[in-house]
Parts: structure tokens; sequence; C-alpha cells
């Protein structure tokens, strides 16, 4: 059954409880949580105005940090203290302007808050803002940080963090080619680095996604799109030490079929990567952390049940599965199970049950 509905967000907090937030049908911001036994006994309303896309952090502590954009044009920082929602308007758009893609990123304590901003009379790119709060002033500072352009679609960035820096990863037009790109944040100055292009191709890519691994190693996948024949599922492993854009290894893994949103997830020391396939979940597999890959397969869990995509995290210091990843496709409320690990012990793993 096809996958649907706005992403929703899960959460597991050191204490073993499961937050799941998402949109109700007025587009308000809910959080659905449960016990420690993975029973839903409480609903909570976080911030009762329509919004139109948000992105939720959980911090080392168990706070949750949120980021939302809404139709009227405000852009808000939620977050809670002494049980109750706080929220605070860092921008309100004009007409003329729309943000695309807001993310939240906890590195060490600090929050940082981003999103892509497009003006009606730049309609071939966005600018990239980033937001930090300054401890000293008490008040947030806002940064532009690059220029990103386009052809068609407004793509999604990526925000990784690794050893104690923000990597970010957008995809270009370089040379009238879509290209990744990076650019890193170091907290000591307060700068941001020069961009680094990491790929030398022809295709038109959507659907980004990536991860590192703690050999330093960035995986990165996206779909290669041509009007015409559809999109493929793509992956390239690049050592940021060493990139070489004269050669690279891209993989395809799937065939130019309707594939979307591909993702990768490093579990127990094998990297999968899921993507929608005509409406279903198909998943790849590698054990030797991409220099290989498995042909696809369909979740057969997928052909029976509707699914969504999960912004997922975690703070349990001992997780069953030790997953690494950004999102997860799971079942829908109120028995949400992670899907896509066929073939071992993780067919399917309860996030919570009614």
């Amino acid at each position: 059954m096809p996958l649907n509905g706005k992403n929703e967000f899960i959460f597991q907090d050191s204490k073993g409880k499961t937050f799941n937030f998402f949109l109700d049908e007025k587009e308000e911001i809910q959080c659905i949580s449960s016990n420690t036994k993975h029973q839903w006994v409480s609903k909570d309303d976080v911030f009762p105005k329509r919004c139109s896309s948000l992105d939720i952090v959980l911090d080392g502590s168990d706070r949750f940090h949120i980021v939302s954009y809404h139709y009227d044009g405000d852009f808000y920082y939620h977050y809670r203290k002494n049980n109750e929602w706080k929220s605070i308007q860092l921008t309100s758009l004009s007409k003329s302007e729309r943000i695309f893609y807001p993310k939240a990123c906890i590195l060490g304590s600090n929050i940082h808050v981003f999103y892509d901003l497009q003006q009606s009379t730049q309609r071939d790119r966005c600018t990239l803002f980033h937001y930090t709060y300054d401890e000293k002033a008490m008040t947030w500072v806002k940064n532009n940080i690059c220029t990103l352009r386009f052809n068609r679609f407004v793509t999604p960035y990526k925000v990784l963090t690794y050893k104690k820096r923000i990597l970010l990863l957008y995809i270009s037009i370089i040379n009238n080619n879509d290209e990744i790109c990076l650019i890193e944040y170091y907290p000591h100055n307060d700068q941001w680095s020069k961009p680094q292009q990491l790929t030398n191709t022809t295709d038109q890519k959507l659907y980004m996604d990536a991860l590192m691994d703690q050999e330093g190693n960035l995986h990165i996948t996206w779909c290669q799109y041509k009007e015409q024949d559809g999109l493929m599922v793509q992956y390239l492993k690049t050592d940021l030490k060493n990139v070489d854009l004269k050669d690279q290894k891209i993989s395809s893994l799937s065939k130019r079929l309707n594939c979307s949103f591909p993702q990768l997830i490093l579990m127990n020391q094998q990297l999968y990567c899921m993507w929608v396939e005509y409406g279903h979940l198909a998943v790849s597999k590698s054990n030797d952390m991409g220099s290989n890959w498995m042909p696809p397969s369909i979740v057969d869990d997928s052909k029976i049940n509707n699914f969504k995509r999960y912004r997922y995290g975690s703070n349990q210091s001992k997780s069953q599965f030790n997953i690494q990843c950004e999102f997860l496709y799971g079942t829908h409320y109120p028995s949400i199970q992670f899907l896509g690990f066929g073939g071992d012990n993780y067919d399917e793993i309860s996030a919570s049950e009614s």
C-alpha cells in the first residue's frame, strides 16, 4: 500500500518513553507519548497554529527542540519548560518570500536552526540561512551561509554532525549540472568553510540523503532524474580527506523506475538503502559498508500496510538495534513498527504498541 501523509516524528528518551509528533487534521502540531511499557497514555497540543512544515530534534538531556514554518509566513522555535510549551518567533516573511526545509540540529549543548529562503523574484535559487543563539547577548543571530541554484525543484539539503562540527550537504547547479556540495561549520570560531564540490556528473539529482560512518567515510544517496525515463537510486561513498572528482564509483541501486525518498540507515555494521518504488518500500543492503550492494527487494509488509516516513531519534544508551539514521519507514499509529529489515531478526522493530 502507498506511502501517505506528511512526515511524522518518533523519538525515544533515555527512560524508554516514546513520543510521536505529527500534524493533526487542522495542521496543528500534536504529540502523543507513551509510558515505559510502550502504552500510549497522553496527548499534548504543542502549538495551535496551522503549520506548513517543521523539524524536531531531541537533545542528550531529553529536551525537544522544534522549528516550524506557518502558512502566514511566521517561523518559530519551540521548546518545553516547566511542563509547558514555549514559542519564540524567529522571523516573519513577506508575501513574496517562502521557506523550504526548516531544520534543527544539536551540536554539543547548542541548537542550530536552518532553512532555505526563496524570493518570488528569484525563481532559480534559494538562500540558506543559519540561526544560532548568543548566550551572552541573549538573542538569536541569523547568517546567510550560501546560495543554492536549481532548475525546476528546490531539493532538500542534509545536516550532519561529526567530530564537533556541522557538515551541510546541498545540491546546486555548477556548470549547468546538478552537483552535491559540502560546507562545514566550526563552532570554535563561528565560521563556515568555503563550498567543496563532491560530485562531477551530468544527471539531475533529487531526494538526497547522507550519513557519516565511524571511520569518517561519507555515504550519499540520491535519485537520478530523467524526465522521459523516471528516477533511479544512486549511491556514492567518498573520503572527505581525499575527494577525487575524476575517479568516483557511483552505484545504481535500482532500475529506472518511479523511485523517491531514498534513505541510508546504518544498523549493526550493515548499511541499508530504502526508498519508495511505485508506492511500495524497496530495500537494498550492503554487508561491506557500501562497496557492494545486494539486489533490491520489495518489503512485503509495505504491500498490505499503509506506511509513513518517520524522523527518528533515540537517547536509549543500550539500543538493541544500534541504528544510525535520520529517517525510518514505518506503519501507522497506534501500532508503529519500522519496516525494511527483513531477512534477519529485525523484520519489524516495534516502536510502541497501543
